[in-house]
């Protein structure tokens, strides 16, 4: 079934996400600071050798920060937390789904016909 009129398919994007923010608060217990939210743009170029892309601007990821567990040895301090680090959770996040493959297409292209 095609995408749309205009697009047979969805579309598959290289993307680049752009930390911003990262916003933190003192966790109650031990007193620690955790990162509850990153904010950042992302763009994402089509992979159709075309050159489209657009840029989502101020997205945010938030976090539970009672999921935080302050004494595990994969506890990041927040002054040792980095963009990159940031920037990989962010993307470890949309590792798993085409979100933003489905994102830039209907931005792009437009949304899919009803079936």
């Amino acid at each position: 079934m095609a995408w749309n009129s205009t697009v047979t398919d969805m579309h598959t994007f290289n993307c680049v996400i752009t930390v911003t923010e990262i916003y933190h608060q003192q966790y109650e217990v031990g007193g620690k600071n955790i990162v509850y939210n990153i904010k950042f743009n992302v763009t994402g170029t089509d992979t159709d050798g075309s050159g489209n892309n657009y840029t989502l601007q101020n997205e945010m990821l938030a976090f539970n920060p009672s999921s935080v567990d302050t004494s595990s040895d994969s506890f990041i301090d927040i002054e040792n937390i980095t963009d990159d680090i940031a920037r990989g959770w962010v993307e470890d996040f949309f590792a798993n789904n085409n979100n933003l493959d489905a994102a830039f297409t209907n931005l792009l292209y437009g949304p899919p016909d009803p079936e």
